[in-house]
């Protein structure tokens, strides 16, 4: 295996950067604050390189080895949190924006985003009392779907007897191992036809197929330093300042939406860019003033924007120029090349094979996307973009690279001219796509991080029926000075929340066949690393 050498990883964790607003700092680094030029979201700036982190290399959680604190959570989320200075801001379902404090883990405030208060009185007693009648009905499911896997249970046998009564009275479904769309009730059964309404009525969703296992808050917010924004699955999407103010919240579904068909998996990560907020879900790319929350534009486009069921990743920004000015625009997950000034599609992407579970990459010149499938070899296409004129950019590919390893549909690290995908076991020079081997990991669901000269890269932590150690996950850590020495921590996260609290599990087990402890990401602020399972936010570092 090849030596890879990267001085400009270590430089940059020493060097400080100037701008015309004063010095500055990368990504990682422990003074990094984000600004409306450089927000922080989704993988940090969307390259997953943290460049001035300091990770620890070697953590326990079920020893409690560098676990600098957990905080328990509410609900569940698969969404990344984010650091701004001392915060940590995360979500939870239902519809929970959290802020913690980065020093200890405790709780500073937390605020429902609840679309219901954004509906005309009378709709919005309807849209709770569904919210009532499905939390109901799901939880019936849930004691049930215990009860046929063995879960032990102390409920009251009211209880069990009620939950095996709305069995014989409903058609309650589980998928075969290792099919992924499944139903929880039947075509036949009266719900869902229900179902279906109070989905179009009051953007409710619960008995549907698949999206149970992103949960409700997978986006993950995005902040300018001076606020937080976010979108969730119930078509909302809100600014609040850094004390939980709300300055706006809108109930957003689009008018497009088919009414039978279930979106919630893809409300997608928001983009800050300038003065614009870029929210995608349902099939519809919108843009909102930041400012007010007021709709500048939404362009509907079923294969490009989450309805269809294999795009499901946030577009990625891009500023070319044109005639010597700024020239921005927005790369679906699909096909569509975007306009940011008013949504209008100006050129077109290759397709590709396979769900865009993995978001693309770029350095600001080249363009890198990859198909995403579950299992088999990932195909990357690299290129450059030409605005012809205002209305017309064309697309050129430089390179394309036919994986030879399994890659999953996790995104990829950018950092240095460099494309590092653990999952597949490569890193690729960004211009000519030329592959070199790194040790494998296969962190299949969550996309890995590089912090200063040290990738980490998750794995494991499904909670079904068929696995050898529920709950737990391990992390490969990588030293890219000499990544042969790569290490395996066996236990870096044990979240034991849905076997220990039964209240938790029966309120939040939302996939029908196992459940999985995490699809996020770990955000990197100096030493620290915080990282979101089903049951809790943890933070990783050296500990006094």
């Amino acid at each position: 295996m090849q030596r890879i050498a990267l001085p400009t990883v270590l430089a940059l964790q020493a060097v400080m950067y100037c701008s015309a607003a004063g010095q500055t700092f990368p990504p990682g680094h422990p003074n990094f604050y984000p600004t409306a030029e450089r927000p922080i979201g989704w993988r940090g700036d969307g390259t997953g390189a943290w460049p001035g982190a300091t990770p620890v290399k070697v953590w326990n959680a079920a020893t409690g080895k560098n676990i600098v604190w957990k905080t328990p959570m509410p609900g569940p989320s698969f969404s990344q949190p984010i650091v701004v200075g001392d915060k940590v801001f995360t979500l939870a379902d239902p519809n929970w924006l959290i802020c913690l404090s980065a020093r200890n883990g405790s709780i500073l405030w937390q605020k429902q985003v609840d679309h219901t208060t954004l509906m005309p009185p009378e709709t919005a007693a309807k849209a709770r009392d569904a919210i009532a009648f499905w939390d109901d009905q799901f939880m019936q499911y849930a004691i049930w779907l215990d009860l046929e896997r063995g879960y032990k249970t102390q409920l009251p046998q009211a209880q069990i007897d009620k939950a095996l009564k709305a069995s014989a009275d409903h058609d309650f479904q589980v998928n075969a191992p290792g099919q992924a769309n499944f139903s929880m009730i039947g075509r036949a059964d009266p719900l869902w036809d229900r179902c279906w309404k109070d989905q179009a009525d009051y953007s409710l969703y619960y008995f549907g197929h698949w999206e149970g296992i992103l949960t409700h808050t997978f986006p993950t917010p995005v902040s300018d330093g001076e606020h937080v924004f976010v979108n969730m699955s119930n078509d909302q999407v809100a600014c609040y300042d850094l004390e939980g103010n709300c300055k706006w919240m809108i109930w957003d579904r689009p008018a497009r939406a088919k009414a039978t068909e279930h979106h919630v998996r893809y409300a997608m990560s928001p983009l800050l860019i300038g003065e614009k907020l870029i929210v995608t879900a349902c099939g519809e790319m919108r843009a909102y003033d930041k400012a007010t929350g007021r709709k500048l534009w939404g362009v509907f486009h079923q294969k490009d924007f989450g309805s269809y069921w294999v795009k499901v990743s946030p577009p990625v920004h891009m500023r070319l120029h044109f005639e010597g000015k700024p020239f921005d625009v927005l790369l679906s997950p699909g096909s569509g090349i975007y306009r940011l000034s008013d949504g209008k599609v100006i050129g077109s992407l290759p397709e590709l094979q396979g769900y865009e579970g993995s978001t693309a990459l770029t350095d600001g010149e080249i363009y890198v996307r990859k198909d995403a499938p579950d299992g088999g070899p990932a195909t990357r296409i690299a290129g450059r973009f030409k605005v012809i004129n205002p209305d017309r950019v064309e697309f050129a590919e430089t390179w394309r690279n036919l994986g030879k390893t399994k890659s999953g549909n996790t995104t990829d690290i950018l950092f240095d001219g460099w494309i590092y995908s653990p999952t597949s076991g490569v890193r690729m020079e960004l211009t000519s796509g030329k592959a070199a081997d790194l040790p494998l990991s296969r962190g299949r669901y969550c996309a890995p991080v590089l912090g200063g000269n040290v990738m980490i890269s998750l794995s494991g932590g499904s909670y079904g029926f068929r696995e050898k150690k529920p709950g737990v996950m391990n992390a490969a850590i990588i030293d890219l000075n000499d990544p042969s020495k790569a290490a395996v921590l066996e236990d870096a996260f044990v979240d034991k929340r849905y076997e220990e609290d039964q209240a938790y599990r029966l309120r939040w087990r939302w996939r029908g066949n196992g459940e999985s402890m995490s699809n996020s990401s770990p955000t990197l602020q100096g030493n620290r690393m915080f990282f979101r399972t089903v049951g809790y936010l943890w933070c990783v570092g050296d500990c006094p």
